[in-house]
């Protein structure tokens, strides 16, 4: 390694070609972290305008730029309701649609770190939930569009949601809310994908979830979530 640099008038190219490598592995290493950081920041806490197909802004809801048809049919129906703004009961249970719609769509994803249903949380603990969904649901993502390519992985294709009998009231940090219970089933398209996959979600993927969604400071938001196979 001295040899390399013995001679005044290689020295200087041999020392761009030995840090050459750790330059490009920087880099690299530079661009991932910066993607992962910037879909955090989209995906859980709010990207620019630019990157949405459609705002809710008065409810900070925004439907992401490569949404599904059905994805695109459940934002409108959810905005229609929030223009209303008398039925909180519809409002609440289109939350929790297009939470699902979302979330459980992998076709439309870029990879682990590309999580759904983001804006429809309980804004403080975003990134908490972000991060747990990449190490559960969102864990073999990337993995799997390598494998199988995006467009054949699971999409949500139809819901059908139930709503409780009466508004309820949710304590959450000292505070009490108005809370609205919303159970969801689904249906996928390209399940078949993964019939002989046995290192997906044990017992098959989630179903059917049941929601609690608050209404805080004019937004509804999903607090609590539990699903079945």
């Amino acid at each position: 390694m001295k040899n390399l640099f013995k001679n005044p008038k290689t020295r200087k190219r041999n020392l761009i070609l030995a840090i050459l490598p750790f330059v490009i592995v920087a880099s690299i290493c530079g661009f991932i972290a910066v993607k992962s950081i910037n879909s955090i920041s989209g995906n859980a806490i709010g990207t620019s305008k630019e990157s949405y197909k459609d705002s809710i802004d008065s409810m900070d809801y925004h439907l992401r730029s490569n949404a599904t048809k059905y994805q695109t049919e459940l934002f409108r129906e959810l905005t229609k309701a929030v223009d209303n703004g008398s039925d909180k009961y519809e409002i609440a249970r289109l939350v929790a649609e297009n939470y699902v719609a979302d979330f459980y769509t992998w076709t439309n994803k870029d990879g682990t770190y590309d999580v759904g249903g983001m804006y429809y949380v309980y804004s403080p603990q975003k990134t908490t939930i972000y991060t747990q969904a990449r190490n559960t649901y969102y864990k073999y993502v990337t993995y799997y569009i390598n494998q199988f390519g995006a467009k054949n992985l699971l999409e949500v294709e139809n819901i059908t949601s139930t709503l409780g009998d009466k508004v309820g009231t949710y304590e959450l940090e000292g505070k009490k809310y108005d809370s609205y219970f919303v159970t969801c089933e689904w249906t996928y398209k390209n399940e078949e994908t993964f019939a002989n996959i046995s290192t997906t979600i044990d017992g098959g993927f989630v179903k059917k979830e049941y929601f609690t969604i608050i209404e805080r400071d004019g937004r509804f938001e999903i607090v609590q979530a539990y699903g079945d196979n």
